[in-house]
């Protein structure tokens, strides 16, 4: 893994350098092919960057926790933080295993998602509502567009209508890693709403 993380960083710093180059800059299409490559290999170069620091970090605090001669008061600064660098480096492998994961073509593609109220009536329609909102939020907080392309007036009587006609636009949530979903399908599942609990209110 080593291996391929530096060839990533070497080919990330040359990625960086032909964006600095004016024939690339004048040249539309080579310059987006660049800037989305760039864009894929980011998040791997800076999270292997920052294992590196820590890994050197971590080879500082044993030194100094094996040299007799160093200051007692630094020798136990050495010991206590060298704990915490051995689980921070254990979650940064865990992340760069994740972001190597072969990408699957799929992953940059729009999803139109539309969600139908069922039989049930005007509680069937309200539902759906909230079914709609899980997944918009749920798109929001991984970083994703939501377009909503169609809209109606939420009304009480309406809303059958409102919710059947809602579809929202964003790249596949779940694609990544559907270690943070749940479900079959690697997105979260609306839970039951209790017969007690209050009808929420349209979403705008």
């Amino acid at each position: 893994m080593l291996d391929q993380l530096e060839s990533l960083d070497a080919k990330f710093q040359e990625i960086e350098a032909q964006l600095q180059d004016p024939a690339v800059v004048s040249d539309m299409k080579r310059l987006r092919e660049l800037s989305k490559l760039r864009a894929e290999l980011e998040p791997v170069v800076q999270t292997w960057h920052l294992q590196r620091n820590r890994i050197k970090q971590l080879e500082e605090a044993e030194g100094i926790l094996g040299d007799k001669t160093q200051d007692p008061e630094l020798r136990e600064m050495a010991e206590m933080e060298i704990p915490e660098l051995k689980a921070a480096i254990q979650e940064g492998e865990a992340d760069l295993k994740r972001l190597l994961v072969p990408k699957d073509p799929k992953d940059a593609r729009n999803v139109i998602l539309e969600v139908r109220a069922g039989t049930g009536g005007e509680e069937a329609a309200l539902f759906a509502g909230e079914v709609f909102r899980m997944y918009v939020r749920f798109a929001e907080r991984r970083g994703f567009k939501v377009n909503v392309p169609t809209k109606a007036k939420p009304t009480r009587a309406g809303s059958r209508k409102w919710w059947r006609r809602w579809r929202a636009r964003a790249p596949t949530p779940c694609s990544a890693s559907k270690a943070a979903c749940t479900g079959s399908s690697g997105c979260p599942r609306p839970r039951p709403r209790a017969a007690s609990t209050p009808r929420p209110a349209p979403w705008r």
